[in-house]
């Protein structure tokens, strides 16, 4: 089972590091990723974006991510 830093730039330090409630919600992503398959997806809060990757490759067919915060938004 890869883990959520795998979502984050490595190379660049990131003031927008998941936190453990994020890792914990992507768990859940990936306990529950059959019934993501083939869906729209929203987040509100995103971030730089960890969450909606692993939408992604969990199968969602569109991820959008929406932030208040530009830096985050130019992280993701």
């Amino acid at each position: 089972m890869s883990n959520v830093t795998e979502y984050a730039p490595v190379f660049n330090p990131n003031p927008f590091r998941p936190s453990e409630y994020t890792a914990m919600l992507i768990q859940q992503i990936r306990e529950y990723g059959s019934a993501i398959e083939g869906k729209t997806t929203l987040e509100i809060g995103c971030g730089s974006g960890v969450v909606l990757a692993a939408l992604a490759r969990e199968g969602a067919s569109r991820v959008c991510g929406v932030d208040i915060e530009a830096d985050a938004i130019s992280m993701s």
